[in-house]
């Protein structure tokens, strides 16, 4: 099911050291094989909240993201899930919120949530 896994040292290092790095330092940027599909997402894990004005900046680098083009957070809490909600809402980005308590025991069956929207979907369904 994972193809590739790129840990965020190497996103880091590729952001510093090349001209073709990410918007931002991923905490991973991972591909999956599901049948003939490769579909691939940058992974984030909150485990504390940030400030919004540090999350404005986020959006805005995710917004300005050009190579991977999806993107999942997974969050400690429901709080800091309802949080991220209300900053990232205007992304332009397909952005998901889901639980990372959740996330290994269902995977692709996680119940996520679009940040534009709003809408409850499982993770799967995006991909």
């Amino acid at each position: 099911m994972v193809e590739a896994w790129i840990p965020e040292n190497e996103i880091r290092s590729r952001n510093e050291l090349t001209d073709h790095g990410f918007a931002k330092d991923y905490d991973a940027v991972v591909t999956l094989r599901i049948g003939s599909s490769r579909p691939r997402f940058a992974l984030e894990y909150e485990r504390s909240p940030k400030t919004i004005s540090q999350y404005d900046r986020i959006r805005k680098a995710i917004d300005a993201e050009t190579i991977v083009h999806q993107f999942l957070y997974l969050t400690a809490n429901e709080h800091i899930q309802s949080f991220l909600l209300q900053c990232l809402s205007s992304t332009k980005q397909r952005l998901y919120i889901g639980r990372a308590r959740e996330f290994p025991l269902h995977l692709l069956e996680t119940l996520v949530v679009e940040a534009a929207s709003g809408r409850r979907v499982k993770f799967g369904e995006t991909l």
